[in-house]
């Protein structure tokens, strides 16, 4: 499946249901599909939030690489300095560059909250033990998967986003403090573009502000849902 084969099943839902503009909550990976969507059907999208949304990937493969080769080179994790190095002479527009550089932040802990509180542990723990947990067809594979057809493999929607706010699409964001996949700079670069008004960084919470923080995240998008 493509972008645009994913744009059109987004859209076919949206009219199965009569929907005459809908609200997009667009989370990582999620959070393109949404703009992207809103890009292409910009008169039936009011709002889009995006929750830890990926928006400038190259920046986020840069920052991963430098990041984690200074922590590997103070570790001593030779492991660590050698796939790097493979990683740096690989095809960035591949998707095992992309799943590469997602799998050694994954290692190094850049998805994972700083301090763990009860509720997000609990919120883990049982949507690991749920029949959705055990049968969520997520895995190592899909981003292999996904781009067996599709092209667009390093995009910065940056842009899109600006183009979004002239179409007055209301435009927010919601991140996590500790969600090191993303440079301070992509952090203030995406912040700028909804208005600090329009964004929150949410301290102890990684990229899963819904589980790592769940009671923050909920009154965030209730918030987000009735700003003008």
């Amino acid at each position: 499946m493509t972008f645009e084969e994913t744009i059109s099943d987004l859209d076919q839902l949206i009219g199965k249901y009569q929907l005459q503009k809908v609200s997009l909550l667009g989370h990582s990976f999620g959070g393109i599909v949404s703009t992207l969507y809103a890009q292409a059907c910009p008169g039936k999208v009011e709002r889009l939030i995006l929750i830890g949304a990926l928006f400038s990937q190259q920046e986020s493969y840069d920052h991963i690489l430098q990041t984690i080769g200074k922590l590997a080179i103070a570790k001593i994790d030779t492991v660590s300095i050698r796939q790097i190095s493979l990683i740096r002479r690989m095809d960035s527009g591949s998707a095992d560059y992309r799943k590469q550089i997602y799998g050694l932040a994954s290692d190094y802990g850049y998805f994972d909250m700083t301090e763990p509180t009860k509720e997000s542990v609990q919120l883990r723990s049982a949507y690991l033990a749920s029949d959705f947990g055990k049968n969520n067809v997520r895995n190592d594979q899909a981003p292999l998967l996904f781009y067996t057809n599709e092209k667009k493999v390093s995009l910065n929607i940056k842009p899109v986003l600006k183009d979004l706010q002239e179409k007055k699409i209301k435009l927010f964001g919601i991140y996590g403090k500790d969600d090191r996949i993303f440079s301070a700079k992509q952090i203030t670069d995406i912040s700028k573009i909804v208005g600090i008004t329009h964004f929150d960084l949410i301290e102890n919470c990684s990229h899963y502000p819904f589980v790592d923080q769940q009671r923050l995240f909920i009154a965030d998008v209730v918030k987000f849902m009735h700003m003008k």
